[in-house]
């Protein structure tokens, strides 16, 4: 039996052809998850022990490009930019790091966490261009439009062409 989920998650990616074969390329594809759990993690250091009203000002303020939530988003995002193309995170293809990143972001700005801006990521063209990718898949289009209510709105991506043309 196994254990944790990011195991489960390499080791049925590996099972299905969502992970690289090449070491190198299975690393950058480990990285993007990981660092997605980064994420979670300065979210969750953010204020900390305050009181409801200062926890989500202190999220909001560690979620600017220069705080640590936003640090980290823009270094997946500079990884993205090296190491993905075509809306994916790694490589030219679907991996598993491009479902965890859709599902990592839309936990980040699906209103879970106080604070976090929805908006947090619509200065990383290729994070969202990822999102997309996903979102468009059509099994993961139907599923999300299945069960309605806020996971219909894990779909809500802006189309990578308007997310690159903003930054632009």
């Amino acid at each position: 039996m196994l254990a944790q989920s990011g195991t489960i998650g390499r080791y049925v990616a590996k099972l299905t052809n969502f992970y690289p074969a090449d070491p190198l390329m299975a690393a950058l594809v480990d990285q993007v998850a990981d660092a997605l759990g980064d994420v979670s993690t300065a979210i969750m250091k953010a204020g900390r022990g305050l009181p409801k009203p200062e926890l989500a000002a202190a999220r909001t303020e560690a979620s600017k490009p220069t705080g640590p939530i936003g640090t980290l988003l823009a270094q997946i995002e500079a990884v993205i930019a090296k190491h993905g193309a075509d809306g994916y995170s790694v490589g030219s293809e679907l991996t598993v790091a491009d479902f965890s990143l859709f599902v990592g972001a839309g936990t980040v700005v699906s209103g879970f966490y106080d604070g976090i801006p929805p908006t947090i990521f619509d200065d990383l063209p290729n994070i969202q261009a990822v999102r997309r990718t996903v979102a468009e898949l059509p099994k993961i289009k139907a599923y999300l439009a299945a069960r309605g209510g806020a996971w219909a709105g894990l779909g809500n991506v802006p189309a990578a062409e308007e997310v690159v043309e903003a930054a632009e």
